[in-house]
């Protein structure tokens, strides 16, 4: 095991398990560069790579980050932790694996049973944001809309196409709000699905995760 130092720690603790939830997930972790000040890619990508992550580039959008992805990890990863490879090599890991298949007969380091639980509550979790996205798009236009009305109504809309314009505003703007409410009971049950059916079963993968997290951070720090 390599030594690493305290600024390395921080560096991995943008792949710990405990570090992912639903609302973060993505097909890659995101790293701000300048949190790093003196690193090279090279040594960015050296040490993620100890962790099971490969190297995707860089990001210049906006915040410059470092991309990376865990070799094994589905689509949309909402586990994060080191590869299932590395963590099975940790004893302190397969001992709470064990333990965990004891309890409830779930085997996380099963690679076909641990992907499968990992990709169907990444895709629960993607889901999850796409009708906030939707609710957005409905209410904003929704406020102009509404706007409009309030200022025909303001000033008498006492013409023809005023009334006329008014009603339409009025209409359009009780609709795409009635949209973004779909759109938003839409989110929470799917989040609802992702807490009941997804989430034990995620919890389970990183409390193992979680001590090989420990035990390999433990084994790489100067004494």
């Amino acid at each position: 095991m390599i030594l690493v130092n305290d600024e390395e720690v921080r560096f991995l603790g943008y792949f710990r398990a405990a570090r992912f939830v639903p609302s973060t997930a993505g097909k890659a972790v995101t790293v701000p560069v300048s949190n790093f000040r003196g690193w090279k890619d090279g040594k960015a990508q050296s040490l993620a790579s100890r962790w099971g992550y490969v190297y995707r580039g860089r990001n210049n959008a906006g915040t410059v980050t470092w991309l990376f992805q865990r070799d094994d990890a589905p689509e949309q990863d909402v586990v994060g932790g080191p590869s299932r490879k590395i963590a099975r090599k940790v004893p302190a890991a397969r001992a709470e694996a064990e333990k965990v298949r004891e309890e409830t007969g779930f085997d996380v380091f099963d690679a076909h049973t641990c992907l499968e639980v990992e990709r169907a509550a990444g895709e629960t979790a993607k889901k999850s944001q796409k009708p906030i996205i939707g609710v957005v798009f409905s209410w904003i236009p929704a406020v102009f809309c509404l706007g409009g009305a309030i200022y025909l109504a303001s000033e008498g809309a006492s013409a023809s196409d005023e009334v006329t314009g008014l009603t339409v505003m009025s209409v359009l703007a009780v609709c795409l709000v009635a949209l973004g409410l779909h759109f938003l009971r839409k989110n929470r049950a799917t989040m609802r699905l992702y807490r009941e059916v997804h989430a034990p079963k995620v919890a389970l993968i990183k409390r193992v995760l979680t001590v090989a997290e420990d035990e390999l951070l433990k084994a790489g720090r100067p004494t």
